[in-house]
């Protein structure tokens, strides 16, 4: 019987492989132009290319929620999809509709799942959360990492509270001053390429700021706020001190999306509807008919001096 039950688990082994997580997984784009390299040994981690260039190098990854730490136990499971629709613009701009094209890898884990999706233009990632955990979510590690200095384009700060209007500074990672971090989007000059690290999908979560750090950026989010104070003299309200965690329930949801872009050259960026595809309608009921594409002016909010309206006109919301 013992005999009989090893030979059963050979068989097994090598008629159905997928019993068994393969520790190192590889997913191209539709075009093959872009393929991303994931591994799941110990701690998930990926690394990118593009038409044989390095993009990124071993990028960790990983989500600590209450007591663990999401993307450093076992994968249970591995699926693919490909994705090919079209999708139709709320709000018509210069085209009515595009395609939503892609290719995706899912990991999947006791409580939660990580989804990768290879695009044309760029790879994303975001952890999902399958069970409504009520645990806190207390810290995210995000890395872009590229093994070797390249001129970026930063939009800096000393602060997680701002109104994103400094002037972009262009300097190689290494050079930039590691006690600053940018806004994102941030735009790498890799080779011949323009790489855009951003952000897709934020919902109920501190949006990620960059911090320079060699030749990477690590993300870093602004805790939760516990006691804010008004501004002397101005209609802003400041943080002043702050929880020890994201966001105070995980919850079952979705988490942003890490996105990395990849464009041949700066007008690439124009065209690229990436960030809108990774975004997800929240009121799928609403009507948006009325909204006409166009120019808009702001003198409800910043001159005072409008008149025979229905409402306050000022700085007052």
């Amino acid at each position: 019987m013992k005999i009989n039950y090893i030979l059963f688990l050979l068989t097994a082994a090598f008629c159905y492989p997928s019993i068994t997580v393969a520790k190192i997984i590889e997913a191209g784009s539709p075009d093959k132009k872009n393929v991303i390299t994931i591994e799941t040994d110990n701690q998930v981690s990926y690394s990118l290319s593009r038409n044989g260039t390095k993009i990124l190098d071993t990028c960790p990854l990983s989500l600590t929620v209450g007591n663990d730490t999401w993307g450093t136990d076992k994968c249970r499971k591995v699926t693919r999809k490909s994705v090919s629709e079209k999708v139709e613009f709320i709000v018509p701009r210069k085209y009515k509709e595009t395609v939503d094209n892609y290719n995706q890898v899912e990991l999947i884990y006791k409580d939660y799942k990580i989804e990768f999706r290879v695009y044309n233009d760029g790879v994303a990632y975001r952890f999902v959360s399958t069970a409504n955990n009520k645990q806190p979510v207390k810290k995210e590690s995000v890395s872009f990492c590229f093994g070797q200095d390249h001129t970026s384009y930063t939009l800096l700060t000393d602060q997680l509270q701002n109104w994103f209007e400094q002037d972009y500074t262009v300097k190689p990672i290494n050079a930039l001053p590691k006690d600053s971090f940018s806004v994102a989007p941030v735009m790498v000059e890799v080779d011949k390429y323009k790489v855009l690290l951003a952000e897709a999908n934020l919902y109920n979560y501190p949006g990620m700021y960059l911090q320079p750090s060699q030749e990477s950026f690590h993300g870093i989010f602004a805790n939760y706020p516990d006691k804010e104070v008004p501004y002397e003299g101005d209609n802003k309200i400041y943080v002043s001190t702050r929880k020890d965690y994201l966001i105070p329930n995980c919850g079952k949801r979705v988490f942003p999306w890490r996105v990395t872009g990849i464009f041949d050259n700066a007008s690439s960026i124009l065209q690229s509807e990436l960030i809108y595809l990774l975004s997800e309608e929240k009121e799928q009921t609403d009507d948006y008919t009325w909204v006409k594409p166009g120019k808009v002016l702001w003198d409800w909010w910043n001159d005072r001096n409008i008149y025979h309206i229905n409402f306050k006109s000022g700085i007052n919301t």
